[in-house]
C-alpha cells in the first residue's frame, strides 16, 4: 500500500504601465513578483504471504510485515522581475530585464540568482532611405536584431545542500535490556552550490518578401552554461556514494535559419510552407 501527496501553488503578479508620447515614443514597463512553493509526503507499507488475499487490506495484519517507508520534503521560490520596452516610431527598439529569484534548494548564502537581459532591434524599412528606393513590393520587410541574456538553473535535489542524519536495521546497539536505535550521516550536503547560469548573445535577421508570402529568419548565436549542476561520484573513501557540485561548463554555438512560404493563397484555400 503506497500512498503520496503532493501540494503545490503558483502565485504571479504582474503589474503594466504602456503609454505613447506624439505618437513616436512607445513605452511599456512591467514589474511583477511571484510566489511557489510545492510540499510532497509519501508512506508505504509493506507484507507479504498474507492467507487470506480476499480480506484485501483488512487481512494485512495477518502476513509477514516487510519494509515500511516514507518520507516529507518541501522547497519553496520566491522571484521580483522588471522589463522595460522602447520603440520610436516602429524604427528603433530597446528592451532590458532582470530578474531575481530565491530558491529554498540552496543554502541561505548561495539562495539568490540574479539574471539580466537586453536587446536591440532595427526596422531598416521603416527608414525614409529604404522607402525612397520603391521596393517594397520585393522586399517588405528588413531588421536587424541583436540581444544578450542571463537565466537560471535550479533543478537539483530539495536537500542537496544539508547533511542528512538517518538510520536502518543494522544500526542497532545492545544496551542495558535492550537494543538501542543508532543514527549516522546518510548524505554530506555541499552548501557551498549555487545557481547554474547560461549566458547567450544572439544576433538575428528578420526578411520578408513579396508582400509577406516569402519570410526568412537568421539567428546566430553563442550559449555559454558555467557552474553545471552535476551529481557526482563520491570519493569511496568518505563512505558517501554521490553528492551535488557546480562542475564545468558547456559552450553551444550555431545558426538557425527558418524559412515561411505562401506559395498559393486564395478566398477560398492556401497552402503554407516552413
Amino acid at each position: 500500500v503506497t500512498r503520496q501527496e503532493r501540494l503545490t501553488w503558483l502565485n504571479e503578479n504582474t503589474l503594466t504601465y504602456q503609454t505613447n508620447i506624439k505618437k513616436k515614443h512607445f513605452l511599456n514597463v512591467l514589474g511583477g513578483i511571484t510566489f511557489q512553493n510545492s510540499d510532497y509526503e509519501i508512506y508505504s507499507f509493506r507484507t507479504t504471504h498474507i492467507p487470506n488475499e480476499s480480506l484485501g487490506m483488512a487481512g494485512m495484519s495477518e502476513g509477514q510485515a516487510g519494509t515500511t517507508t516514507s518520507a516529507k520534503s518541501s522547497w519553496a521560490m520566491l522571484s521580483y522581475l522588471g522589463r522595460v520596452t522602447y520603440n520610436y516610431m516602429s524604427k528603433y527598439y530597446a528592451t532590458a530585464s532582470f530578474r531575481a529569484d530565491g530558491s529554498s534548494r540552496f543554502a541561505k548564502r548561495n539562495r539568490w540568482g540574479y539574471f539580466p537581459s537586453v536587446s536591440l532591434g532595427w526596422r531598416v524599412s521603416n527608414e525614409e532611405f529604404f522607402k525612397n528606393l520603391n521596393i517594397e513590393n520585393t522586399i517588405s520587410n528588413l531588421k536587424l536584431r541583436v540581444g544578450w541574456g542571463q537565466n537560471g538553473n535550479q533543478r537539483i535535489d530539495r536537500d542537496a545542500p544539508l547533511t542528512l542524519i538517518g538510520t536502518n536495521n543494522e544500526n542497532q546497539w545492545y544496551f542495558g535490556n535492550g537494543y538501542s536505535q543508532g543514527y549516522v550521516p546518510t548524505y554530506v550536503g555541499n552548501a557551498d552550490i549555487k545557481w547554474e547560469t547560461s549566458q547567450q548573445t544572439n544576433v538575428g535577421l528578420d526578411m520578408s518578401f513579396f508582400k509577406n508570402r516569402l519570410a526568412m529568419t537568421v539567428d546566430v548565436y553563442r550559449k555559454k552554461t558555467t557552474d553545471l549542476l552535476i551529481e557526482k561520484n563520491a570519493a569511496l573513501a568518505t563512505g558517501y556514494e554521490k553528492g551535488w557540485a557546480n562542475i564545468g561548463a558547456v559552450r553551444n554555438q550555431g545558426i538557425e535559419i527558418t524559412l515561411d512560404a505562401t506559395p498559393i493563397l486564395t478566398k477560398k484555400w492556401n497552402w503554407t510552407l516552413n
